[in-house]
């Protein structure tokens, strides 16, 4: 067959679509999809096969952000094993910063406390983390409107 090609490209995954190949008078069985990392000490021999069946597309998933692999394709009918395509170059979508999170609350909390000064409670939805996992959340206190923000403590 010829080689797939990249429809799309998220932070873990690609997805991938192929046109059938001639079935030179045997019908297709399955086509196999095979994945192979780049620029990796072990590239070569970490080529593994990520999907089989009779599907056009696939959608490769589990992947790192910004990754580079090589993506091959081969038809297998009864008589055998097509030879693998010609390698396409795909990469996934790098991480980026998260986008900020929503849904955010705040409400007084408790009394005074010994210092003469009250809590607040804040809650937020998480963010989408765009290719990475949100790891910390800094969260800024101004006194109003017009007033500098500080980082909480």
């Amino acid at each position: 067959p010829a080689a797939p090609w990249c429809v799309s490209a998220g932070h873990t995954s690609l997805k991938v679509r192929w046109a059938p190949p001639e079935d030179n008078g045997a019908a297709v069985l399955r086509y196999e999809l095979q994945l192979r990392p780049v620029g990796t000490k072990t590239a070569a021999s970490a080529a593994r096969v990520v999907y089989t069946g009779l599907s056009l597309a696939h959608t490769v998933t589990k992947l790192d952000p910004g990754s580079e692999c090589a993506l091959a394709l081969r038809a297998v009918n009864r008589e055998g094993n097509s030879p693998w395509s010609p390698s396409l170059a795909c990469s996934t979508a790098k991480a980026e910063a998260p986008a900020a999170p929503t849904g955010l609350g705040a409400a007084w909390h408790g009394a005074l406390t010994a210092q003469g000064k009250r809590q607040i409670k804040a809650s937020w939805s998480p963010p989408d983390g765009r290719g990475s996992t949100v790891t910390a959340y800094e969260v800024g206190v101004s006194a109003g409107a017009r007033a500098q923000w500080a980082v909480a403590k």
